[in-house]
Parts: structure tokens; sequence; C-alpha cells
């Protein structure tokens, strides 16, 4: 204590002096230092106000696991009215110092801070320390609003972890930080080259892990519903596995720390969406997905927001190998809610203009969608003429459209050249339930004749595959080979 004002003071000069352009290990240290100094100053005891979720009873764990059974009883300790401790004054640049690393760029610097303020708030008087958290959840909801910088999410993430951890984060203030960490699970920004924000999101998996913990099932209780959604999402279709298996962990901590039946399919998920099965990201979107959303038929919870998150997100996301993957995922769920798909997500994706977004990545991603679930829909039969008149119209309008805006041009244009052989492709071989005009089918094939042509070799390939799937569907040859309308119009064209 006799050393503990000269020290501070000596940081606080070090830090006003390099502003940030110390050396990490400098730095890490600094932090170090300056949260002894602050538990120092403070009651040597944890405080007893910090939320406790008591002791639970196996016998009771256990019965809430058999269909009818109980949630398994909290016995909450009652807590002793403590003394108050005037804090001294040094604290205030303490905690202030601690959340100004928090947005460090360095990784180790944002841990050492926050598991510093965790250490701190467990000794501070009960105000106090909820001054701290709702300090900590306005600078997480900064964050959001400066875009790119995903250094102050995973800090606040990381530091609300630890509050929760060790009881420090109040019930009062679980509605508001569960809905900003839901948020940070769906973070995903392209940054550079090599650099993304899934530390963020990695960060986000580790708050839902640390609330199931500490928290009982009658405080989560409320909340688990988004939670349980965002942990489904996150575990089937996050870009990096190492965040898909970070949710799927805190997935399995929540149904097995919650009991019972508090989540919904949640043991029946757990067998599906294990570690294992979410390591390959195309095992994930396409067969885990599958399986997780087939659950008990219509009455499935889940399914609706995996589907919307498809669509609304994926569908846009930066990486086009995800977007790709989304739209094929949408595809094999169609049959599962047909209705849902025609009624509610197609004409979202027409609402919003995706198909002729100044964006080429949303370009790509929406005529992908489009196709997949069209493709999706005439594999169960469903009829889009009379009742969807106009939507049937929308998707035949769909490459005029791109083409009379001349959408093919610009950067990334030969990913939006490959969406548009895809469409033609799968619109082809839905020709069942969206029978095309003569005059579409020629200007397909003139727009697929433009592609073959392309000097990359995807897209030669997407053409290729387009033409085939459009002159097997629309151009029909009979006993005596090709007819002469297709011979005049293909044949003698590419065999000349």
């Amino acid at each position: 204590l006799t050393h503990a004002d000269a020290l501070l003071e000596a940081i606080l000069w070090i830090f006003h002096r390099e502003a940030g352009k110390a050396e990490v290990e400098k730095t890490r240290l600094l932090v170090k230092l300056l949260q002894r100094i602050g538990t120092t100053l403070l009651p040597p005891r944890v405080a007893q106000w910090r939320y406790a979720r008591g002791k639970r009873v196996s016998a009771e764990l256990n019965a809430s696991l058999v269909p009818g059974g109980t949630t398994p009883l909290e016995q909450e300790e009652e807590v002793e009215q403590e003394p108050h401790i005037p804090l001294p004054l040094q604290m205030e640049d303490v905690v202030h110092l601690l959340l100004l690393n928090l947005a460090h760029p360095s990784t180790v610097v944002r841990y050492s801070a926050s598991k510093g303020l965790g250490r701190i708030c467990e000794r501070l008087p009960v105000e106090c320390a909820d001054d701290v958290v709702v300090a900590l959840l306005e600078k997480m909801l900064k964050g959001f609003e400066e875009e790119g910088n995903g250094s102050i999410l995973h800090g606040c993430c990381v530091a609300l972890a630890e509050c929760a951890r060790r009881g420090v984060l109040s019930v009062n203030r679980l509605e508001w930080a569960t809905e900003l960490v839901v948020r940070a699970t769906q973070y995903d920004l392209y940054l550079t080259t090599h650099l993304n924000t899934s530390h963020v999101r990695d960060a986000a998996c580790y708050v839902c892990w640390s609330l199931a913990r500490a928290y009982s099932p009658s405080a989560l209780m409320p909340l688990l519903p988004s939670l349980a959604t965002a942990m489904i999402l996150g575990s089937l279709f996050d870009r990096e596995v190492t965040c898909r298996r970070a949710s799927a962990a805190a997935f399995q901590e929540n149904v097995g720390r919650m009991g019972g039946r508090s989540i919904i399919l949640g043991i029946e998920i757990l067998t599906l969406a294990d570690y294992q099965s979410v390591g390959g990201r195309k095992e994930s979107y396409l067969e885990v997905a599958r399986a997780v959303a087939g659950l008990v038929g219509a009455d499935n919870p889940y399914r609706r927001s995996m589907i919307l998150h498809l669509a609304s997100v994926r569908l846009r996301h930066w990486d086009a190998n995800i977007r790709k993957l989304a739209s094929e995922s949408l595809g094999n769920l169609v049959d599962l809610d047909p209705h849902y798909f025609v009624d509610e997500i197609l004409p979202s994706l027409f609402g919003e203009n995706g198909h002729l977004s100044l964006d080429p990545s949303e370009r790509h991603g929406t005529l992908l969608g489009l196709a997949e679930i069209t493709m999706g829909l005439s594999k169960t039969n469903f009829s889009l003429d009379p009742d969807y008149e106009e939507l049937a119209a929308s998707l035949r309008n769909v490459i005029d459209e791109v083409e009379s805006l001349r959408l093919y041009r610009g950067k990334n244009g030969e990913s939006v050249r490959f969406a548009a052989c895809r469409y033609v492709e799968c619109l082809s071989a839905s020709a069942r339930i969206l029978p095309l005009s003569v005059k579409t089918q020629v200007h397909w094939l003139d727009s697929v004749d433009g592609h073959l042509q392309h000097p990359t070799e995807t897209v030669r390939d997407a053409a290729a595959r387009a033409l085939g799937s459009l002159l097997r569907h629309h151009f029909p040859t009979g006993p005596g080979g090709p007819s002469p309308r297709l011979r005049a119009r293909v044949v003698d064209r590419h065999l000349a």
C-alpha cells in the first residue's frame, strides 16, 4: 500500500506519454501491475453480494431428464448485508485504464485487462460493480457502431464472460447483455486478407458458456430461446471451424447445466451437431443442418430461424464459398417447409432487389439462392401457377433485368456470371413448375452463348452445364435426332 500511489502515478504517466505505442509485452505487464494495484486497494476478500447459483441436487437434475420431470431446484444462499466501505479515489483511474485496454490491438493485452476487471469487480460494492458492468455494455454497444474494429467487441466479450463467471453480472443486466452477445455471435466482417472478426464470435461463445455455468435455469429461462438459436446458428453456419466448435461446446454446456427440457430439442440436437460433425464446413451446411431442421416435423422451433438466417445473412456473406453453400443448404431445406419459402423467403429476396444490388457479392448470393430454392420447389412438385403468377413472372425476368443493367461488369463480375449460369441451369430443370416462353428460351440461349466465350474457366464450365440443362428440358429431340430448330440454333453454331 505504501508504494501503490507512486506505482499508479508512474503507470498513468507511461500510458499518457506513449498513448498506445508501447510494445505489446510492456503493455501487458503494465496492465497486470495495474490490476494488482487495484486489488491491493480493495478489501482482501470477494464480496458477498455476488450472484451464487446455489447447490444443485443430483437426484433432482437426473429426474428432470425423465419426461414429465421437473426442473432442478436451486438452493439460493442468503446474502449477508455488507458494511459500506469507502473506495479509494485511485480506483476510478484503475478501472478507466482497464476499460481502455479492452480495445488494445493485441489479444494478450485484452485478455489481461478482462481478467483484471473481473477480479476487481468481485471485490467492489454492488453499486460500483454495476456501474462498471454498465460501462462495459455501453462500450460494447459502441463497438458495434464502429465497424472494422473487432478489438473492442472481443475485449468486451471476454470481460463480460469473466464478470458472468464470477457472478458479478447482475440478473437485472442479463437481458441487455444477452441481446449484445447474440449480436456478437453473428458479427462477421472482412477486414483484410488474413484478418476477419472470428475472434469476436469465439469470445461471444465464451460468454454463452460462462452464463450457463454461473446462472440458474430460473434466471436464464426467458433468455434461453434467443441464446439457443444463436448457438445453433453459429455451430452450423459459421465460416470458421473454431467458432462452429465453440458454439457447439457452449450449446452443450447450456443443455447440460440448465437440466431437463429447458432448451427444446437440446439433447437431440447435441447428438447431431457435436464436435466432430461440425468440423467440416460442407457437411455442417448440407448434412447436419438438414438433420437438425428435420427434427420433429413442423414443431421444430429452429427451422425457420435457420432458413431466415441463411437467406438474409449467409447469402450476403463476404466469402463466395459461404454464399454458395448457403444457397445449396436452402435448396436442401425447401421440402421441409415449401410454403414458408414461397410466401416469405422468395418475396424477401425480390423485395430487397438483391439480384440488382450494386454489391456484386449480394447479386451473386441472391441469384444462387433464387436458383437453388426454385430447384428445391420443383423437386417437391410445388405449383407456382396460377396462385403465384407475380412471383413466377419475377423469376422468369431475372436474367433480363440483370443483363439490361449490365450487372456482369465490374469487380467480381465473374462470380455474377457464374451465378447467372447456375440460375439458368436450375430454372431450366424446373420446367414442370415454371415453364418458359419461346422468347425467354431463345434469350437465355443467347446469354449462355456469351458466357461460353468468357476467359474464366469456372464461368465456361457453369455455362456448359446451363446449356445442357436448357437444351435437355426445353429443346427435346425426337427419334430422328435433333429437331431442325435445335439444329439451326445450337448444333450448327457450335459444330460449324
